[in-house]
């Protein structure tokens, strides 16, 4: 009788399991994907606004104007830029970095003193005609990096072709006498500085042409678009 009131006493004494630790756990999930959802809310947003603030900002970089209410896009632009002179430019880029590369090959670099020169040069000249070098950039729609690029390439064919453009002073003399200009009394050394750089600039116009198309046999050139 003992043992078996014990039994039931044990029976009676067992508590069963509960259910309710696992509402938390649930609670805690739903919780989980609340917070996510709201931080990728967030984040959109976030996104979207800096796009938006982005686009505002920098919107000439896509548009080039607005015409009552309609957009003209810089790359309908530029598509009919390079349907005009996409080819010229895009073979002139690569002779220019030939040259810079053969330039590199013989050492015949440029430096900042040699350009700022050139352009106090050409800024002089400009004054003395009563013109000013911003106006003339402007006129030619060039920037003054724009000019400081063509002068790098300049004195880069300058010294790599230094040998070929030599003028002796009896190809001065003829160019005088054959242009048939009357030279004032005085001024003989100056005309025949002018007489040198053209010749100079004509020498220099020939050999840099061999030099280019030198250059360009020897190069692998891949194109990846045809104008």
């Amino acid at each position: 009788m003992d043992n078996q009131i014990e039994e039931i006493t044990k029976q009676e004494t067992k508590v069963p399991a509960s259910p309710l630790p696992e509402a938390p756990k649930a609670k805690l999930s739903f919780l989980k994907k609340f917070n996510k959802k709201t931080a990728l809310i967030a984040l959109s947003i976030i996104v979207i606004a800096v796009i938006g603030f982005l686009a505002y900002q920098y919107k000439n970089l896509l548009i080039a104007a607005k015409v009552n209410g309609t957009l003209i896009g810089r790359l309908e632009i530029i598509n009919i830029l390079e349907k005009a002179s996409g080819k010229n430019v895009l073979e002139s880029l690569i002779n220019q970095k030939l040259i810079d590369e053969e330039a590199k090959k013989k050492g015949a670099l440029v430096n900042a003193e040699d350009i700022d020169a050139e352009i106090k040069n050409i800024a002089d000249q400009l004054k003395a005609q009563g013109e000013t070098l911003d106006k003339a950039l402007a006129t030619q729609n060039m920037s003054l990096d724009d000019l400081k690029k063509q002068i790098i390439t300049q004195k880069e064919l300058e010294k790599i072709l230094a040998d070929e453009i030599q003028v002796a002073d009896a190809e001065i003399e003829t160019y005088l006498k054959d242009s048939g200009v009357t030279i004032p009394a005085g001024q003989e050394a100056n005309y025949q500085n002018q007489a040198k750089t053209q010749l100079q600039q004509q020498k220099l116009a020939t050999a840099s042409q061999t030099l280019i198309t030198s250059l360009r046999a020897q190069a692998n050139i891949k194109y990846f678009i045809n104008y």
